[in-house]
């Protein structure tokens, strides 16, 4: 599945072209950021959606594609076994995008009258995305860093609520990941509820 026109693909690529031109274009950049001030008084709350698809630099970019491409296609390819080809892929993309929408809530309720708060990225989305697989192989090792995939998860839900708290000044919205991540686990749940069991199943294989 990795070389065909999967939605997976389709949205790095769309996230690539549109990261590099808000790269090339400053104002195209602040007018698809996400910025709670500007939401709560002109409406703009395409905002919600459109700041997933740009990143602040080349790393962070890349980081987030990375994700989105390795954990993506594997995600995809559960919902294309349980719902079928069309319905599968096109509530795929529903969910990403609506995780995306979901992880920026909460930081639009606690920024929308500060105006010196913005933010951007695809990380809401990915983290949603990348707590498939951790439910599906909780064991299975991740190449960096070398840790179970159960236990980067854990390690990364805490580190994301504990720095949101801390309003972390790294510019990061630890917020988006950590409620992008709560969306995942909602939605796989929900949307592919197979894999709950199978969860339960690996999780304990340890044991036995």
């Amino acid at each position: 599945m990795n070389l065909e026109l999967s939605v997976t693909n389709i949205l790095v690529l769309v996230t690539c072209l549109v990261s590099y031109s808000c790269f090339q274009n400053p104002e195209l950049k602040s007018r698809l950021l996400h910025y709670p001030y500007q939401e709560k008084r002109s409406g703009e709350f395409y905002r919600w959606i459109s700041s997933g698809f740009i990143h602040g630099d080349g790393m962070h970019l890349l980081f987030n594609m990375i994700v989105l491409y390795q954990f993506g296609n594997l995600a995809e390819k559960f919902y294309v076994l349980e719902y079928g080809e069309i319905i599968g892929r096109n509530l795929y993309l529903l969910v990403y995008l609506a995780t995306i929408l979901f992880a920026d809530i909460p930081s639009y309720l606690k920024h929308k009258d500060n105006p010196r708060y913005s933010s951007l990225g695809a990380s809401g989305g990915t983290s949603g995305i990348m707590i498939i697989y951790c439910m599906y192989a909780p064991w299975a090792m991740f190449a960096f860093p070398p840790i179970p995939a159960i236990l980067f998860a854990i390690l990364f839900i805490f580190y994301s609520s504990f720095a949101s708290k801390r309003a972390a000044s790294d510019g990061i919205d630890h917020q988006a990941h950590f409620w992008g991540a709560m969306f995942g686990i909602a939605t796989t749940l929900v949307f592919l509820p197979r894999l709950g069991p199978i969860f339960i199943d690996q999780l304990f294989s340890i044991l036995n």
